[in-house]
Parts: C-alpha cells; sequence; structure tokens
C-alpha cells in the first residue's frame, strides 16, 4: 500500500507538469508570474495546515524509541526533516528574494530532497504521528503527499515555465562559493533541534539558572550573531540586506511553528505568549513593511525576548530540544527588529512608533488578561504573557506582594480571578522597559551614524585622491591641479545642503574671482553668503560642485589651498588669555611663517592699524574694534594670496574702518585677491572692482562697478531688484 501512495504521487505529479506545460507554454510572460506566485501560496498554505496538525518527532528523538529503529535511522531522519524545512524556508521566500542563487540553490539542493522525501515517505508519516504502520491514506500521508506534489510542480514550472538558467556559465568557482556558502549558512539556520540532544544526550548537570554558565553562553552566542549579520551584510546591496531578514523573519516562524513539542495540543499553546506571538507577527512585518506592526516588534518584542533572556523560563538541559528551541525563538525575536533597523531594511524606531508600540501593548495586553481568566475554567495551564502563574513572584519579590491583592466574580458555570495590582505594576513596568529601550535606540543610532559619517568621508576622500592623482596625471601633488593664469578663486557649480534641511542653503553657485582684485559678495540675511564662505574655506564639508583656490582644489588639496587663505570671520574668536603678539606668532607658527619675517610683519601691521601699544597687553582687555584688528592681522601674517573677510567693518570705529579698507585695497595692488562680504553697499561701491549678489543661496548677478557707472546704474538699485521679496 505504501509503495502505491508513493507512486500515486509521482503520477499525479507527472500527469500535474504535463498538463501544465501544454497549457500555459504560450501564454503571457504576466500570466506565468502569477501562476508562479500562485504555486508558492498554494504551497504555503498546505505547509501551514500541516502546522496545525499533531507532529511528535521530537518525542521520537528525546525518548529514543527503539520500534522506530536504530538511532542512526532515526537521526537520518531528523537530518531529512532539517533539509525538508529549508526546502519549504525556500520556496515561501522566492516572492520576496531577487537573489537568483536562493533559486539555484532551491533547484540543485531542494529538488533531490523532495525525491528523498518521496523516497522515505512511509518513514516520514510514522514518524510524524508516532504511530507504526500508519495508514498510506491518513490525515498526515495526505497532506504531506499534496505539499511534496505542489513542490516537485514548482521546481518543474521554475524550469520549463519560466525558463530558469543557472549563472555559474561565467564563473564557475564565485558560483560555487556563492551557493555553499549561502546554503551553509542556510542549513545552520534551519537546523533540527532535536540532533544536539540525540547525539549527546540531555547533559542535564548543565542546567540554565539566572545568569549562569548556559546564559552567558546563550547571551553571548546571540550578541556574536548580531554582530557577524552586520558586519557581513551592512554593505551589501538593498536586495541581499533584504534577502538576509525575510530569510531570518521566516526561519523564525518555520522553527517555532512547523512542529509542535506536545504529545496533546491544549489550549495553553495557542502562539498568544509575547515571543511565540512574535514569530508570527515578524514576518508579517517584514514582508508587508508595516511600520505600524514593526513597532511593536522594536518596542514590544524586542524588550519582551530580553527579559525573556535574562529570566528564562526553562530549567533543562543546555542541549536539549527544550531549551535550544527556547533559546533560538527568543535570540531571533530579540534579534532581527534589531537587525532590520541596522541592515536599513525597516525604518529606525522613533518617538511616534514608540507610542504606537505602547498602543499595540495596551491592546495586547488587555486581551492576554481576557483570555488568561476565560480559558483558565478550560485549562489550567493557560498562562499567556504570564499573568496566570507564580514565575513572576518567584523572581521579584514585589510581584508576589501585588498578587496577594485579587478580585474575584463569576459569570454563569465560568469564575474569574483578577490581579489588579499586579496587572498594574506590569503594564507600567514594561512600558518604562520601553522608554529604555527608545532611549537606548537614540544613543545607538547617534553611535552609527557618526562611524557610518566617518566611513563615507573615508571612502569619499579615498576618491577624491584617485581623481587627483587622474587630474595631476604624474605631476606632483604640491602642484595646482588645475591653475588658470590670472585667477585666484574658482567656484564651479557649488551646492550646499544642512543635515535635516530640505531646501539647499547654496544652489548650484558658479564664480570666477580675478587676481588684483578686490571682489564684493553681497545679500540679506540666510542668503547663503556666509555658507559660501566658509565652504571655501574648507569649514563646511559639500558633496556638489568644485572650488579650487590658486587652482588647489579645496576638497582633494586642501592643505596646499589653505596656506593661500587669510580669513577673517564675523565673529572673532581668538585665544583671550594669549597677548596680541603670542595669538599673532601662534598663527604665523600654524603657516610656517619665518619667525624674523613674522616679526617685521606684525610690527608693520600693529602700526598699520594702531595697535603697536596693545600687542604685548592680554586679548581679554582688548575693546571689540582691537579684536576684530588682530584678527585681521592674524589672517594677514603670512601675506595670504587670498584674503577673505565675512562682514570685516562691523563694530569698527570710522578710523578703524577707514584702515581695513586702505589696507584692501593695498593688498590687492600687490597682485593678490580680496574677498569679502558686506551689508553696506556705500563701502563695496567705494572699493570693489566686482561684485556678486546672492538671493536664497542662488548667484544673481556678477557686476562690474566700473561699467555700472559709465552706464549711470544704481548698484542699490540692482541689489533691491534681486533681492526683493517674494
Amino acid at each position: 500500500m505504501w509503495f502505491l501512495s508513493s507512486s500515486l504521487i509521482v503520477l499525479s505529479i507527472a500527469i500535474i507538469c504535463v498538463a501544465l506545460y501544454f497549457l500555459i507554454r504560450n501564454k503571457s510572460n504576466k500570466f506565468k508570474t502569477i501562476f508562479w506566485y500562485v504555486l508558492i501560496g498554494c504551497f504555503f498554505a498546505i505547509v501551514v495546515v500541516r502546522i496545525f496538525k499533531l507532529d511528535v518527532f521530537d518525542h521520537i528523538v528525546k525518548f529514543n524509541y527503539p520500534q522506530f529503529g536504530s538511532k542512526l535511522r532515526v537521526t537520518m531522519l531528523n537530518i531529512l526533516r532539517g533539509v525538508s524545512s529549508l526546502s519549504i524556508l525556500l520556496i515561501t521566500a522566492q516572492p520576496f528574494i531577487k537573489n537568483k542563487t536562493v533559486r539555484d540553490i532551491m533547484l540543485l539542493f531542494c529538488a533531490p530532497v523532495a525525491v528523498l522525501n518521496i523516497i522515505f515517505f512511509k518513514a516520514n508519516v510514522e514518524c510524524i504521528t508516532g504511530v507504526l504502520e500508519a495508514k498510506p491514506f491518513c490525515y498526515q500521508a495526505i497532506t504531506l503527499s499534496i505539499q511534496l506534489s505542489i513542490e516537485l510542480v514548482i521546481y518543474f514550472y521554475l524550469i520549463f515555465i519560466l525558463k530558469h538558467k543557472f549563472n555559474f556559465k561565467e564563473n564557475i568557482k564565485l558560483f560555487f562559493f556563492n551557493f555553499f556558502a549561502c546554503l551553509f549558512a542556510l542549513l545552520l539556520l534551519m537546523m533540527p533541534l532535536h540532533n544536539p540532544q540525540q547525539l549527546f544526550g540531555m547533559l542535564s548537570d548543565i542546567n540554565v539558572e539566572f545568569l549562569t554558565f548556559g546564559q552567558h553562553i546563550w547571551i553571548a552566542v546571540t550578541l556574536l550573531f548580531m554582530l557577524l549579520i552586520h558586519l557581513i551584510f551592512r554593505n551589501k546591496n538593498e536586495d541581499i540586506r533584504n534577502s538576509v531578514i525575510v530569510f531570518l523573519a521566516l526561519a523564525c516562524f518555520y522553527q517555532f511553528n512547523l512542529y509542535y513539542t506536545s504529545i496533546e495540543i491544549p489550549l495553553h499553546n495557542l502562539p498568544f505568549h509575547m515571543c511565540n506571538l512574535a514569530t508570527i507577527l515578524i514576518p508579517i512585518s517584514i514582508i508587508t513593511k508595516s511600520k505600524k506592526l514593526f513597532s511593536f516588534n522594536l518596542y514590544v518584542n524586542v524588550v519582551g525576548a530580553f527579559i525573556a533572556i535574562l529570566l528564562p523560563d526553562n530549567d533543562s538541559g543546555l542541549i536539549s530540544y527544550s531549551f535550544l528551541k527556547f533559546a533560538y525563538e527568543h535570540t531571533l525575536v530579540f534579534a532581527i527588529p534589531l537587525l532590520a533597523v541596522s541592515l536599513r531594511v525597516m525604518p529606525r524606531g522613533s518617538f511616534k512608533q514608540l507610542l504606537n508600540g505602547i498602543a499595540l501593548f495596551t491592546v495586547y495586553f488587555v486581551l492576554m488578561i481576557i483570555l488568561n481568566t476565560w480559558l483558565y475554567n478550560y485549562d489550567a495551564g493557560v498562562n499567556f504573557f504570564y499573568l496566570n502563574d507564580e514565575f513572576l513572584a518567584q523572581m521579584l519579590p514585589i510581584f508576589r506582594i501585588t498578587r496577594q491583592v485579587t478580585f474575584k466574580f463569576t459569570i454563569g458555570s465560568l469564575s474569574f480571578k483578577l490581579y489588579p495590582v499586579f496587572y498594574l505594576l506590569m503594564y507600567f513596568g514594561f512600558i518604562a522597559f520601553m522608554f529604555v529601550a527608545h532611549w537606548i535606540y537614540k544613543e545607538v543610532y547617534k553611535n552609527m551614524d557618526y562611524k557610518e559619517n566617518l566611513r563615507k568621508e573615508y571612502m569619499l576622500k579615498k576618491l577624491d585622491r584617485v581623481e587627483l592623482l587622474k587630474a595631476l596625471d604624474g605631476r606632483p601633488e604640491s602642484e595646482p591641479v588645475n591653475y588658470k593664469e590670472g585667477y585666484m578663486l574658482n567656484i564651479s557649480h557649488f551646492s550646499k545642503t544642512y543635515d535635516g534641511a530640505k531646501v539647499k542653503a547654496v544652489d548650484d553657485f558658479s564664480l570666477e574671482v580675478k587676481e588684483g582684485e578686490v571682489f564684493g559678495f553681497l545679500g540679506a540675511n540666510g542668503a547663503g553668503k556666509s555658507t559660501t564662505i566658509k565652504t571655501i574655506i574648507g569649514i563646511l564639508p559639500f558633496e556638489e560642485g568644485k572650488i579650487e583656490i590658486g587652482g588647489f582644489d579645496i576638497k582633494t588639496q586642501s592643505l596646499e589651498a589653505k596656506k593661500l587663505i587669510g580669513y577673517v570671520p564675523d565673529n572673532h574668536s581668538v585665544y583671550e588669555s594669549l597677548t596680541g603678539r603670542q595669538y599673532v606668532n601662534y598663527i604665523a607658527e600654524l603657516y610656517n611663517v619665518d619667525p624674523q619675517e613674522a616679526e617685521e610683519r606684525l610690527v608693520e601691521l600693529a602700526e598699520k592699524f594702531n595697535l603697536t601699544k596693545a600687542i604685548d597687553n592680554q586679548i581679554k582687555t582688548y575693546s571689540h574694534g582691537m579684536k576684530q584688528k588682530i584678527t585681521i592681522i592674524s589672517a594677514l601674517i603670512h601675506n595670504p594670496k587670498l584674503w577673505i573677510l565675512d562682514e570685516p567693518l562691523t563694530g569698527l570705529d570710522p578710523q578703524s574702518s577707514f584702515e581695513v579698507k586702505e589696507y584692501m585695497r593695498e593688498h590687492a595692488q600687490k597682485g593678490n585677491t580680496v574677498f569679502f562680504s558686506s551689508h553696506v553697499i556705500e563701502v563695496v561701491e567705494k572699493i570693489c572692482d566686482r561684485v556678486a549678489i546672492i538671493n536664497n543661496g542662488v548667484c544673481q548677478g556678477v557686476y562690474d562697478l566700473k561699467q555700472l557707472k559709465k552706464e549711470n546704474k544704481s548698484l542699490e538699485q540692482i541689489f533691491l531688484e534681486k533681492t526683493k521679496r517674494k
């Protein structure tokens, strides 16, 4: 009869495959794809149907029933069940995985496994039912035969209808490396949890107690697992990262739900324990990309699993099936949501998600109170979320005290017993843990962002250096990469956006400033003047455009470019405990100015700006104008080719303003360039050769002031027109 049953499976599969081939071979690709997903959906449905039926194989392994054959035979069947579980995982993951290697594994590995399941069909059914000489057409045999039939039809459909081709023709070594690496990882993921107990016994002398040997191993393995997954896949493409999380989520579901662990299936085995429910909710939230449902996993299930890891409700041996299943489930429930965030598959936790998590937890908590008190009338083992027994009371005295406050009532033949104070303590205690988790997430995110920015900066510098060497074409790096005779400052298509901003501070800004000219930079407050200047001198980073100073690129040749710059900021930040002389000499040393030359220039500039008497006084004794002048002197001590000033006349008296304006013109006449921003249009008109107007981050035009005078045009009028608010 069993031979007939196996033969019927093979014959039905052959008939279905031939019929499908002739019915669908000429259909459109869209129809074929839809039918492909229908096949996988049917396969998943029959697997779920099987989940709700008794499976006692773990008891056969645990108690080693001799009537089921030798230990080797049971071990081989256990391994077959493990690789069969992997087949189920691979098939049901197909709609959500775009990686071609996964389909290659499914065909090259899982198809032969399906054939082995047909060959050992009788032994499989006997182990599922726990009955020798089970009927060939019992419920388990029928559902298993349908599952195997659909599975083989899927393989046939993939090869002959969808015409899947293996991707090992171009690089066979790489193909087999990827194939066996993925296969090994997936086999570990779906490893039969019975095997260690069967091979090595219970090792009952190593038990799991609070923070003891077994628990330390478990915590270490959990953290190591998360670290390895993050490090291996963090820089992979989106498809690979998504595939990893989908596989982990589905593996969590199947390892816990595919096989029941009790000979009976009472009410207390319903999947309403938080982590049991998580094995169902996590795959749903990952596959559907549901942010609200994921918030429950990220804040509620992760916290619940963490508490379970610290307070394990399992005192079995370290490698017993019972403990391994408990550890495997809680490890994945804890790790998957965190890995989904760290691998950028799901969004980070936010305060809004925290509130969503609290709302969903509130609904869950109330439902568990109702189910616990109601179902306890039918099954004394019902204890969802540990609301009915003394487990937590044994761990913490406060719970033992609060459980003494009870409220009892009856409805008809049903009796109900509530612990209101205990419930409130549990509820608010858990929410407190959720807030702690949110705070930890925020700190971890900050650290991750910091390291990611450092990595990106390092990679950009490497790329910039490659581009620099290419542009220099064998010339030394001390030479300008793109010197343009007669020009000191070249800005090309520069844009800058601050983190978190939706609008660009500067947008597609281009400008050329000549040698020997005084160039004015006009704009209203917030127009982008300071952003542009701070980017030119290298304070602010940027990603779009190019800025060159004397031909040196500010990004790739920043040191050479900055040597040419003297900068006077809009707020004089100086070391006030130093004297004026000490501060200027300190700046001179930074620019490697010869000490004797620096002293000569300091004497000249101090006299020019009327600071000779105060140069040896501490800067903290200086007035606002004097601090501004010492900043100007320090910016000029190395005789910069490009002197940049951001609102240099603010706070200066008329005499000091005159001195600064005179030296700006004098500095430009020596062949240097002066670039300064100002709000005072009259000053710009008097001393500048040309001027640029910027508004809302966009350059509105560059104007030659001599030409404007010839045309009898007013710079003030042009400025007002270009910066007019809309």
